[in-house]
């Protein structure tokens, strides 16, 4: 029986590490697309002036209303990785880049279009273009968000589906000891999502952000230094990361957001940051889902819901 139950482990630790090297090989190759490396210089040569803190300001209310939709159509959280990320690689490639930092109206029309268009190309049809309008109270015309769509398609690359944080986080949990690894995941998927509202995450990989929040979920739901070192380990190796110097940034970056969202800060003067911890959905995960085509036709399909309702960022 013992012999059973080791072998049993044994396959499920290879299967696991073969899991997190195929998706940390899809990062690597997204990472080498143009688009992506236009990012990583933007954020790279990136300097505090007005239109940054306009940006970013514009940004917690964009990712704020992302949340809002897809719980309000009942999809899965990750969406909103998923359309920040083309967001983040849209305005990185554009060539009137500034222009949409300065104007709020191009810069909403840009964001609704990314995730009109993130639902369309991971096969939902919760959200069409018509239901989008209505949702935008007005603020955006259906002719400028296909408009819109056409120019991001046309800019970015398409050739690989995108791995996400929440990707990782579901393989890496694996490696954390099975009495805490509920609760360390329930806290860090939290701090993925709270990464998504500050642009300085914008050009981390998905691996590190969620090695990161791993990490400091371990020290919030205070895991041993052992085991939280055998984690660092373990991750590090199986995603093929050894800037240890890197990840100690985004620790702090995430410790800073946590703070800020715990129950203990005054949230009146910071709305946009959620106060409420939500765990992994059941439903099928978006990063399983591959990315294709989307017709006119697509875009303005659209399923039922009740619970659809006119909110705008």
């Amino acid at each position: 029986m013992e012999g059973t139950v080791s072998a049993e482990r044994t396959v499920q630790r290879v299967s696991l590490e073969e899991e997190v090297r195929a998706l940390a090989e899809r990062e690597r190759l997204n990472e080498a697309l143009h688009d992506y490396c236009a990012l990583r210089k933007k954020a790279a040569m990136s300097v505090e002036s007005a239109e940054t803190r306009q940006e970013k300001v514009w940004r917690e209310r964009v990712t704020d209303w992302f949340y809002k939709v897809v719980d309000r159509v009942e999809l899965e959280r990750d969406m909103v990785y998923v359309a920040m990320n083309m967001l983040d690689r849209f305005l990185a490639v554009i060539e009137d880049t500034e222009s949409y930092l300065r104007d709020q109206k191009k810069y909403r029309l840009a964001a609704m279009t990314c995730l009109l268009l993130s639902l369309k190309m991971c096969g939902s049809n919760a959200i069409g273009l018509g239901s989008l309008v209505k949702m935008s109270s007005g603020s955006v015309t259906q002719d400028q968000v296909l408009h819109c769509a056409k120019t991001i398609v046309r800019s970015l690359s398409w050739t690989r589906p995108l791995a996400t944080p929440a990707a990782f986080l579901a393989k890496l949990s694996h490696i954390l000891p099975s009495h805490s690894r509920q609760s360390v995941l329930h806290h860090a998927t939290f701090l993925v999502e709270l990464s998504l509202y500050d642009p300085f995450f914008q050009a981390a990989s998905p691996s590190d952000i969620a090695i990161a929040a791993l990490l400091n979920a371990q020290s919030i739901t205070h895991t041993t230094r052992a085991q939280a070192k055998h984690f660092l380990t373990s991750a590090t190796s199986l995603t093929s990361h050894t800037n240890l110097s890197n990840l100690l940034r985004l620790r702090k970056r995430l410790n800073t957001a946590f703070l800020r969202a715990s129950p203990a800060s005054d949230h009146t003067n910071n709305p946009s940051i959620p106060t409420t911890i939500h765990t992994i959905p059941s439903v099928p995960t978006i990063h399983t889902i591959e990315c294709r085509v989307v017709s006119s036709d697509d875009m303005t399909a659209s399923q039922p819901s009740s619970k659809r309702r006119k909110i705008a960022p």
